[in-house]
């Protein structure tokens, strides 16, 4: 089979190619920023989430103590 189109097709496809290749660059762009916003949702949540466990520990024996909870006697026996 042989080729019968001239050079205009090639040049065609060239343009097709280069618009191809910016549109593949901004979906990437677009990927990466979309990749950083969850990374950053996720650091986030699990700090909202994490540090507030790792806190309750401390601040629950203080808070029962001036309330005069846990103090023996407090139960009623």
């Amino acid at each position: 089979m042989v080729y019968t189109r001239g050079m205009e097709n090639v040049e065609g496809l060239e343009a097709r190619l280069e618009a191809i290749e910016k549109k593949i660059d901004a979906t990437f762009a677009s990927a990466e920023k979309t990749r950083k916003i969850m990374l950053w949702t996720g650091i986030i949540t699990a700090a909202v989430i994490v540090i507030p466990l790792l806190l309750i520990p401390l601040f629950v024996p203080a808070f029962l103590a001036s309330q005069g909870i846990g103090s023996p006697g407090s139960l009623g026996f």
